[in-house]
């Protein structure tokens, strides 16, 4: 097929002003960009709504021994909550590094020492702030760090896990009582979630409390029979450490979960029995407001049927009440976000083509769509106690967020319009939000702003120190555009342009991507990363998103369903091909580079793209979804079981004999996520192929490769090879 000419659609992008001398300017140094030196001071990290008061919300400080009562609309400091310094036993704790407020009010438990499990847990020493005798006790006395604590809604109790069991702490009365026994490593977990649930259902607890505070629900997660797998950790010890925990992998064991209601006064603990498949997923469970019952997500393996189950807490009688289903599969984001209220249910679907809200009542029939349109909802924030919703929305195109407000009848209201990128992170009744807002190329600004209007009252965080602090620098051109590919198919793209950019020239090609299903890189929010370095160094840059990425209704979302990996792939070295016809693009130096499934992609692209690209960095990928996990790869492909075919024309081991192009391959030898083996299994193929390629292996690091000097390491490394290979 001939290289037709490439379609362009421009839009404008607001910069930060900058002069003419300041175009020639500093550049960005490589220490600069992998020390996080041009990010933006970010408010909301240490801000928590309060309990009950809408006007208000808690702050840490920047030391972390004090936690103050603020009003949004002044920034007033009303009240000092904690006070290490004068609270008694406060030198117990050197420094608060997190800390959650009852919902009374009236006590704060208080974190500290903590150290992380996977990419969302941790464990941590927990010590209870009582705002009556303004004294600090330890959580428990038993020794040994816990995590996933849970107050009750009168703040009188807190239930916990420590070593895979749960815990209920009396602190009227000091008492600790078991709540289960079953507890074991690699094998039972009550409250907190296994490896897959966490990172793929971003939940690391299945508890929930009664408005009363009598009954307590949890999920038990039986993972005797998943596979283990075993990483090693070097370190400095003369042998190295193994590391072993459950892993399913596509089409294997997944862990069992059962519910359970504690009744806190009886002790006794109650199995509801539901009525699903015994593979299916219970990713959420939640006491409502309808009448006290608890409700249950229950999910289906191949997760395209989701049924919610309202269940007595007093009889354990479980009853589906609501019910969606899709021809592929349900977003993980539309479990997390599902609202129930006194009304019913509000759920994000994307039964007519987008994902939109929908209002149902409490017997789980549809009475309203409350939004309507050909955008997508992207994030789903609540509803106040009038029924009003609020919610994030791809508008006036994909790469642009704004805020809204739509009540019961259907009627929107814009919160948060300006052009660019509009995030919002609301108080209690929705009362007020934290504004926050970006372009590509201009630093976020926090307001606190009205919920009902959006109007602002003050401004939190301009970033201006840092806005003047980028004016000094030589800051690349960047361009928002689309690129149509040959098979008709238009994809979203960002250009950044070299320094002096001189459409006489022609420049080396470094295509960014990370391509996965329902991810998007091409947004018109702040970023300054290593893309702009690259285009410093004289590399023109491509930012791309193919199909299958977010925010562009769900049959863009769901082309690379049961066949992920090859589409994308396709996309790729179309854009290259028409990319490199371009007068000002070197064809014989076109690079791409990805982590993750991004890493995955340039390893597709570069088997299949018969030498388009000269090089490629793949950081941390997945070679054959067959190693990756249960939740993630079948949702997108079903099992290996059920699509053989799929998995096989997604796997690179079968065409890494077809690779082209110079290879550099990475990872962190402790990664967690996509482990080793995916590296190792496509190095044997190119070895056995007699295929040259380059590899860095990071001791001890896991999926993000932080820690010490390996960032810079890993960057330097990185913009070193595409100098050696495109120059």
């Amino acid at each position: 097929m001939g290289i037709a000419t490439v379609a362009f659609s421009f839009a404008s992008v607001a910069q930060v002003p900058v002069s003419a001398s300041a175009r020639a300017g500093a550049l960005f140094t490589l220490e600069e960009i992998t020390g996080f030196a041009f990010y933006d001071r970010i408010p909301v990290k240490s801000m928590q709504p309060f309990p009950g008061d809408g006007d208000a919300y808690t702050q840490l400080s920047r030391d972390g021994r004090r936690i103050t009562l603020k009003s949004y609309q002044t920034g007033e400091e009303l009240a000092v909550v904690v006070d290490l310094n004068s609270a008694r036993g406060g030198d117990q704790i050197e420094w608060i590094e997190r800390y959650t407020v009852a919902p009374s009010g009236k006590k704060v438990l208080l974190y500290t020492h903590l150290e992380g499990i996977y990419r969302r847990s941790f464990n941590a020493d927990l010590f209870v702030y009582d705002a009556a005798t303004q004294s600090i006790t330890p959580l428990s006395d038993t020794q040994g760090k816990v995590r996933e604590p849970m107050f009750s809604p009168d703040g009188r109790m807190i239930a916990f896990v420590r070593d895979n069991n749960l815990y209920l702490k009396k602190l009227d009365y000091g008492s600790e009582v078991a709540i289960t026994t079953s507890g074991a490593k690699n094998k039972i977990i009550n409250g907190a979630t296994d490896w897959v649930y966490e990172e793929e259902f971003s939940v690391t607890n299945l508890m929930s409390w009664n408005d009363e505070g009598t009954k307590f629900a949890y999920v038990s997660t039986n993972e005797s029979d998943v596979r283990a797998y075993s990483l090693k950790h070097y370190g400095e010890t003369l042998y190295p450490e193994e590391i072993t925990y459950k892993y399913p992998k596509a089409g294997e064991k997944n862990s069992d979960v059962s519910v359970y209601v504690y009744d806190v006064r009886t002790k006794a603990t109650h199995k509801i029995d539901l009525p699903i498949d015994k593979d299916s997923y219970i990713p959420r469970i939640s006491f409502t407001p309808i009448d006290g019952q608890l409700a249950v997500f229950a999910l289906n393996r191949q997760q395209n049927d989701l049924r919610i189950f309202m269940v007595n807490a007093a009889t354990t009688i479980a009853r589906e009440t609501l019910r969606e289903q899709d021809r592929c599969f349900i977003s993980e984001k539309l479990l997390t976000s599902t609202v129930i209220d006194k009304d019913g249910f509000v759920l994000p679907s994307e039964r007519n083509g987008f994902t939109h809200l929908y209002r149902f009542n409490r017997q789980g029939v549809m009475t309203k769509q409350l939004t309507q349109g050909n955008f997508d909802v992207t994030a789903f924030y609540g509803v106040d106690g009038k029924g009003n919703a609020y919610y994030q929305a791809a508008v006036p195109n994909a790469r642009e967020r704004q805020i809204y407000r739509v009540t019961p009848q259907g009627k929107s209201t814009v919160l948060a319009g300006e052009k660019g990128y509009n995030e919002a992170h609301f108080g209690t009744d929705f009362k007020w939000f934290v504004w926050e807002h970006s372009t590509r190329q201009t630093p976020r600004v926090y307001s606190v702003a009205s919920a009902q209007n959006g109007k602002v009252a003050r401004v939190l965080n301009d970033n201006k120190a840092l806005a003047q602090r980028l004016a000094g620098y030589a800051r690349p051109e960047r361009e928002f555009t689309s690129i149509k590919t040959e098979r008709g198919d238009e994809l979203y793209a960002e250009f950044i342009k070299p320094l002096g950019f001189d459409p006489n020239k022609k420049y080396p090609l470094v295509v960014i991507q990370y391509s996965g299903p329902e991810s998007q890189q091409v947004q018109d929010k702040f970023s300054l990363d290593w893309e702009e370095y690259l285009a410093q160094q004289g590399f023109f840059v491509a930012i791309v998103d193919v199909r299958g990425t977010a925010a562009r209704g769900s049959e863009w979302r769901r082309s690379t369903y049961l066949n992920i990996g090859v589409k994308e792939a396709e996309d790729h070295i179309s854009v290259a091909r028409r990319l490199g016809s371009l007068p000002y693009i070197d064809a014989s130096k076109i690079a791409i580079w990805g982590w993750s499934y991004g890493g995955y992609t340039v390893l597709q692209s570069m088997c299949r793209g018969e030498g388009v690209f000269a090089a490629g960095i793949a950081v941390a990928p997945v070679s054959d979804f067959a190693f990756y996990d249960t939740v993630y790869t079948e949702r997108y492909m079903r099992t290996p079981q059920e699509n053989a075919d799929g998995y096989q024309s997604s796997s690179v081991l079968p065409i890494a004999h077809q690779l082209k192009g110079k290879l550099l391959l990475i990872y962190g030898s402790a990664d967690d996520n996509v482990h080793p083996q995916n590296s190792m299994r496509f190095a044997e193929e190119l070895i056995q192929n007699n295929i040259a390629f380059d590899m860095a292996v990071y001791p001890d690091a896991d999926h993000g490769i932080y820690g010490g000097n390996r960032r810079l390491h890993l960057y330097t490394k990185m913009t070193n090879f595409l100098k050696e290979n495109l120059r």
